[in-house]
């Protein structure tokens, strides 16, 4: 145990094991705080997204069992533009299933009022520091078909082929508001499988089109263990489009590069 009296003085170095050295201690040692908080302060919300991102370790095959086999964390920037594609307003109620740490919910604005839905209790518990609104520790399938959103952001466990995927859009479809715009913004598996209950659901519910297709790239979730296929779907009431606008970035293979495509894309209600 080590005791102090106001005689006695103490250069603390390294007590963190990330930045531990051998190095003396200097007098300009703890400067720069306050330069590094203004610094993070003065920069976009989109590039403090990205900080985010690169502050989390990439998931392996030993550390990814932690969080569940079916969860693969969106990255924060990507989280970012689903919340302002999804053109809420004041007052608006908003949702995300399945929330997972918060790298979509982070971002839904403070003035609008927040559901956030995740079964995990190792992941709620993070979602709980990092958002504005309401942590609901349940499974989506029993979230009440009473409770309406105007705007529902998602990437909801895949399952076998996109099957749980597919099921949780059709639910989150029956929680939107009628509220002319309302959306679902989902990611989803870019396959011929999920392509096929896709076509299937939009041909039988009258109630949804298909505005916008954004294909992703096999980087995106490469950070959280995988380079699966994706892409993202824009489901919106009272939008009886003709055709789908279609967004391909798969050709991008580097992650910087599809943040910087991404960063000034615009969804314009339709």
């Amino acid at each position: 145990m080590l005791y102090l009296n106001r005689n006695t003085r103490v250069n603390f170095i390294g007590i963190s094991n990330q930045h531990a050295n051998d190095n003396r201690p200097y007098l300009t040692q703890g400067r720069g705080g306050k330069e590094a908080d203004f610094a993070y302060e003065s920069i976009s919300e989109f590039e403090k997204a990205k900080t985010y991102y690169f502050g989390t370790g990439k998931k392996t095959s030993t550390n990814k069992s932690q969080e569940g086999n079916d969860y693969y964390a969106t990255p924060e920037p990507l989280g970012f533009k689903m919340v302002e594609w999804l053109n809420l307003e004041g007052g608006d109620c908003a949702l995300e299933p399945s929330a997972g740490h918060g790298a979509i919910a982070r971002f839904f604005p403070e003035n609008t009022d927040n559901t956030f839905i995740e079964p995990s209790y190792t992941l709620s518990s993070k979602l709980a520091i990092n958002v504005h609104g309401e942590v609901k520790v349940e499974d989506f399938e029993s979230h009440h078909i009473v409770n309406k959103y105007d705007g529902i952001a998602m990437n909801p466990p895949f399952g076998s082929n996109g099957k749980l995927a597919m099921e949780h859009i059709e639910k989150a479809v029956k929680h939107l508001s009628h509220k002319d715009g309302a959306r679902v913004i989902a990611i989803v598996p870019n396959g011929a499988a999920m392509q096929k209950r896709l076509d299937k659901y939009l041909l039988e519910e009258s109630s949804v089109s298909m505005t916008h297709e954004i294909i992703l790239p096999s980087v995106v979730f490469e950070r959280a263990g995988t380079r699966i296929t994706t892409k993202i779907i824009i489901l919106q009431e009272h939008a009886y489009m003709p055709s789908r606008n279609v967004i391909d970035l798969s050709h991008i293979d580097d992650i910087n590069v599809f943040f910087d495509e991404i960063e000034t894309l615009t969804i314009d209600a339709d």
